[in-house]
């Protein structure tokens, strides 16, 4: 047996271990969750059993998508032909949940009497459709590519990076912790809200909520909040994509390939960030735009950086993925910023109707929102742009 067919069937099996170790582990929390709704339900706790319930239900939903790749996981180890293909145009039929989970998700805002988790169901539907659009027409315009690999990137993003980043971006947050419990206590405003938590005050919910606002809008809580969010959490996120095409560097994927594989990675892990973004019983409609976005800037900047590191491991060039990576980091910073400057703006003009600070607070909002529209259209132009022009360039190669 020669060493590239040793290698691919080590790789093989590896990929069907990962595949089987990741459903039974998705399959258990979905499973604990379920129960633990039950007991919460059978207490008498409705609302804790309603977010446990939601909760096993999206855990359940990504274990169910995970099935396909355990499928040709198992093909794979057998040896059984993957042909490199596009998705068939039929794909395009489970367009549909677009509008029925639309329809589900939006259900609470026009007070329908439908229950809030198939509402929230519905706005699951929604969500995934949305990404199976973007992703059918990358692939559509993109290099072919056989479904295992497919299933293989997808499935990374799905399950991998958003574990990979809830353990490093826990401990990023270390440092800022202790930083922001440093401010506390030297700060007259941080001493007050940690006596507060000690005294009988803390009993009175208003005084506490005016207190950790005040806290929030110190320029050194600002700052901290936008060095973690608009930078370090970009960055961390950007490098944790590099995923997606790391165990196949050795095989010599094309740079098209790897443009194609980060983006079904990303948009792996757009939909595991979508899914956990709200609770039961919300409008699903205002969020399931908001993600649509969000979705959107995942996938480019995943396939960016998937498409600099292939590009640069075979010529030898670093600086391609330098810029490249720089220019991913960029984005999502711009973008997170954005949705942070939102947020902080809405608190402002939350608290103070009228004056100078609620009429500048107006101007971020609504220039946080024309820019995370532009980020949106960029990305939906050039992600089928790229992909296509790299397909043509592949195809024109060979």
């Amino acid at each position: 047996m020669s060493e590239t067919i040793q290698r691919r069937s080590r790789s093989d099996k590896l990929f069907l271990a990962a595949m089987l170790l990741g459903s039974f582990i998705y399959l258990a929390i979905t499973i604990g969750l379920a129960v633990w709704a039950f007991y919460l339900q059978s207490d008498s706790r409705s609302s804790q059993a309603m977010l446990s319930a939601w909760s096993a239900t999206a855990f359940g939903f990504i274990f169910l998508l995970g099935l396909p790749g355990v499928y040709w996981a198992i093909r794979g180890h057998y040896r059984t032909r993957d042909p490199v293909s596009r998705p068939k145009p039929a794909w395009a039929i489970a367009l549909i949940f677009i509008p029925v989970g639309i329809c589900l998700g939006s259900a609470p805002m026009f007070q329908l009497p439908i229950p809030s988790l198939l509402g929230s169901l519905g706005y699951a539907l929604a969500i995934a459709a949305v990404v199976l659009a973007i992703v059918l027409i990358v692939r559509w315009l993109g290099p072919p590519l056989s479904a295992r690999r497919a299933w293989g990137h997808f499935l990374i993003g799905l399950w991998g990076m958003p574990i990979a980043a809830l353990i490093l971006e826990g401990l990023l947050f270390i440092p800022s912790l202790l930083l922001l419990g440093l401010g506390l206590m030297l700060s007259p405003d941080g001493q007050a809200l940690l006596e507060m938590g000690t005294t009988y005050i803390a009993n009175d919910p208003q005084i506490l909520y005016e207190s950790i606002l005040s806290l929030t809008m110190k320029p050194w809580v600002i700052g901290l909040t936008f060095l973690n969010f608009a930078f370090l959490v970009p960055l961390l996120e950007e490098m944790i994509k590099a995923m997606a095409t790391l165990p196949l560097i050795r095989r010599k994927i094309t740079p098209a390939q790897g443009f194609l594989g980060g983006a079904l990675a990303g948009a792996g892990f757009a939909l595991f960030e979508a899914l956990f973004v709200a609770e039961p019983g919300q409008a699903w409609l205002a969020i399931l735009i908001g993600r649509t976005g969000t979705t959107l800037m995942h996938i480019l900047t995943a396939a960016l950086t998937n498409w600099a590191l292939v590009r640069s491991v075979r010529d030898r060039k670093w600086g391609t993925f330098a810029l490249a990576f720089a220019g991913a980091v960029g984005l999502h910073g711009i973008w997170n910023a954005s949705s942070v400057g939102i947020g902080l703006a809405a608190l402002i003009i939350e608290t103070e109707q009228v004056g100078a600070s609620a009429g500048f607070a107006t101007l971020v909002a609504c220039a946080g929102f024309l820019v995370l529209i532009a980020l949106s259209g960029l990305a939906l132009v050039a992600l089928p742009w790229i992909s296509r022009r790299l397909g043509q360039m592949e195809s024109a190669a060979s």
